[in-house]
């Protein structure tokens, strides 16, 4: 249990540094605009093309993101890479969010079961933005299976959202993540997270 606990405050100060290591401005909400201010101050700015040009295809095909999987009374080790599809106008009240779907498959270095895929959902706040990026916090539900058996899970992140052009954006994250196991014979499943992934957001 130590051992998860680090992984979780190494994964969550991880994120948080790679935020705070950028030389971007960083905007503030205001009281009466809400959360209405994201995506606004930065939606039509973005990393300038040539740069864009190199990162979109390591952002594709990048598969080095680590993950740490505790299942039963074992932990191991794995790699995982994400694909998301974001909506930036959910509406809760006088709150916006962003929205994202994403497809996920994971390798975890064990004898069985190593191939695991996930579909989730994700609520993101603005917690700040800058001229094109912003750090969000989120969090969703989503289905799990290793296809031997199947789960829901729940998780917590905390990334740092940069626009590399009109439709693209790298996402560099932090994520912890819990889910149950729909067999009564399957133990539950905790995993974190540390990684970069490609978003494309067509709207």
């Amino acid at each position: 249990m130590k051992r998860i606990f680090i992984l979780i405050i190494f994964s969550l100060i991880s994120v948080n540094l790679a935020a705070q290591s950028t030389d971007l401005p960083i905007l503030k909400p205001s009281i009466t605009r809400s959360s209405e201010y994201y995506f606004q101050d930065f939606h039509n700015t973005h990393i300038e093309s040539g740069l864009a040009g190199f990162i979109l295809p390591v952002l594709i095909f990048w598969p080095l993101n680590p993950m740490f999987v505790a299942e039963g009374k074992k932990t191991y080790f794995g790699l995982t890479k994400e694909i998301s599809v974001v909506f930036p106008s959910l509406r809760l009240r006088h709150l916006s969010f962003l929205g994202k779907f994403s497809a996920e498959y994971s390798y975890i270095f064990r004898d069985e079961r190593q191939s695991q895929l996930r579909l989730s959902f994700e609520a993101g706040y603005p917690l700040s933005t800058g001229e094109f990026s912003a750090v969000i916090i989120g969090v969703g539900p989503g289905y799990f299976t290793d296809f031997m058996g199947a789960g829901v899970s729940a998780h917590l992140a905390l990334s740092v959202f940069v626009l590399m052009g009109e439709r693209f954006a790298m996402n560099i994250y932090g994520k912890n993540r819990f889910t149950i196991a729909i067999q009564n014979d399957r133990s539950n499943i905790f995993d974190a997270s540390l990684g970069i992934s490609f978003c494309f957001h067509p709207f």
